[in-house]
């Protein structure tokens, strides 16, 4: 599986991390009284790492692990049942990760 970085640029070294669209995603998640597995493991990963003593600072959840979380939250179940190959999983989150990233890159030319 290709590795999902759980801090963002932004807020490095502050003692506490909320990736702003992890917050607002988050919250919709919460409205909708949806759970997801993948989303709450990122968010204990993170805690558990900086009360271990690992990282001195509580990393976020980026962005891109809340859209790993999310796909997992899809196509966990037919993954499982075995109608989705591990290699379709890895490409599914590769494919999203790159159409976000492109959109992200395209968005902040405009804006410069």
């Amino acid at each position: 599986m290709t590795p999902v970085s759980i801090n963002h640029q932004d807020l490095k070294d502050k003692p506490v991390n909320i990736d702003q669209r992890e917050a607002y995603v988050q919250d919709i998640i919460s409205q909708r009284g949806e759970y997801n597995v993948f989303h709450e493991y990122y968010k204990e990963l993170v805690q558990a790492l900086h009360h271990n003593g690992i990282s001195r600072t509580a990393y976020c959840v980026n962005i891109d692990a809340l859209i790993a979380a999310l796909l997992l939250k899809m196509l966990w179940k037919p993954y499982q049942a075995g109608m989705l190959a591990a290699h379709s999983l890895e490409n599914a989150a590769v494919t999203l990760l790159l159409y976000v990233r492109t959109l992200g890159c395209a968005r902040r030319s405009t804006i410069t």
